[in-house]
């Protein structure tokens, strides 16, 4: 059994904030800036070296070659498989690693007035959760987030 939730669930979140349509990114800068606050120092980390490669791929296309994305898009990215979207050091040095995810996103529908799902939760990856098991083995604090709140209940009581 994992000492973290790893799947979404629908029911913690509401719907005002599932409607919101929370993009992963900007879920990964609320969860730096409440770090932020908590005076844990933190780093987001670019792990699958997606800008980078955007760069290249957009340089590549610049000089003529527009066929960049198939020698780019089968890259394993810059750092170990699975490694977390933000790193950081709690109090008394201990580990945290926390994977971000965009949650659910729901729309009204226009026929029905119900709400209705527009895109699914981000869901880890098989290497994501390989890499927080190893880490919460070796007495890291791990979890993966779809909201701030998800990080405060990571956090609550854990440092």
């Amino acid at each position: 059994m994992r000492p973290y939730r790893f799947a979404f669930e629908r029911a913690r979140y509401s719907d005002a904030y599932l409607l919101g349509c929370v993009s992963e990114a900007a879920v990964q800068k609320a969860a730096l800036e409440l770090l932020t606050i908590h005076r844990i120092p933190a780093l987001a980390v670019d792990a699958g070296g997606a800008r980078l490669r955007g760069a290249v791929g957009r340089a590549l296309r610049r000089g003529g070659i527009s066929n960049a994305r198939q020698f780019l898009g089968r890259t394993q990215g810059a750092c170990s498989a699975g490694l977390s979207d933000i790193l950081g050091t709690l109090p008394g040095g201990r580990a945290l690693y926390v994977e971000v995810k965009a949650p659910e996103w729901l729309t009204t529908s226009p026929k029905t007035g119900r709400l209705i799902q527009k895109a699914e939760p981000g869901k880890p990856t098989d290497d994501q959760l390989a890499f927080l098991d190893t880490m919460a083995e070796a007495g890291a604090l791990v979890g993966i987030i779809w909201s701030t709140d998800d990080l405060n209940e990571i956090l609550k009581g854990k440092y």
